[in-house]
Formats: structure tokens, sequence, C-alpha cells
């Protein structure tokens, strides 16, 4: 995991209403399989992390590439179609609304009519597919699209 988003997550662990530490990331260092990298670490020539901050200083994206295709998983950088019309829109947890934004214009740029895969965390199901320009806009093409 990135080393900045394990920091930011331990750091957020004295907030009694935060769990995320706890619940998500503390059971896996307790189990020995955290390994800390850096936001932009590959770990061969096919899956890197790509920097993505805004939800959180630590977010990064996970790119893989094989036989000519491209993909790319998004993570907590879009919670749902809208913010792909609106990317100015953000999600209430985001730590900083005004980097997410602009991550995620830049984000929507570099994949809009690239081919690139997008998988989401959080868009309906299915939630896989490709980015179109709309307009001064983009559009999430599902495979199940009309």
């Amino acid at each position: 995991m990135a080393r900045r988003e394990f920091e930011a997550a331990q750091a957020a662990s004295d907030d009694a209403e935060e769990r995320t530490y706890e619940d998500n990331v503390l059971p896996i260092v307790e189990a020995g399989r955290a390994v800390l990298v850096e936001m932009d670490h590959a770990l061969d020539d096919e899956v890197w992390l790509e920097p993505t901050p805004g939800h959180t200083a630590g977010h990064v994206a996970i790119r893989i590439a094989s036989r000519g295709v491209g993909a790319v998983f998004s993570g907590d950088l879009m919670h749902w179609p809208m913010q792909c019309i609106y990317p100015e829109w953000s999600f209430r947890f985001d730590a900083d609304p005004d980097q997410a934004r602009r991550t995620r214009r830049a984000f929507l740029e570099a994949c809009s009519d690239s081919g690139r895969i997008v998988m989401t965390s959080h868009f309906p199901l299915p939630s896989v597919g490709t980015i179109t320009r709309r307009q001064s806009s983009f559009w999430f093409n599902d495979p199940e699209s009309p």
C-alpha cells in the first residue's frame, strides 16, 4: 500500500469515529501482509500504482497493461457515474475536495477515448467500462449500455 496512505490512516486512527485504520488497515499490518511503497510504485511492467490524490492524500489508482490493453482500477477517485459528467462534484468524505476535482478531471482526460478499461469501486454493476468525451464533459460506458 502507498506509504502516504498508510501514514494518513494511522494518524486518523486517534479519531474515535474514524475506524478505517482499525477495520481495514491494521488487520493487514498485524498479519504481516503490508508492504509500504511510494505512490508511483511499479510491481512490474504490467502492474503499477498511479497517484490520484484528493479523496485522501495518498490515494492511488492501480494501472494494468498487458498485450496492448490498458486498464485502471480507480478506487475512491469517483463514487458515482455523475462525477464523469460533473467531475467538479466532490464526495463528502474527500479530504481535499479541490485536489480531488483536479485529479478526477485529469484522470477522465487521460482515460477518455483511449480504450482504457476503467474498473470502479462504487458505480452500480457492471462497474467496468470505458470513458468517452461528451461535449465538455465525460461519459462512463459500461458494456451493457445501449
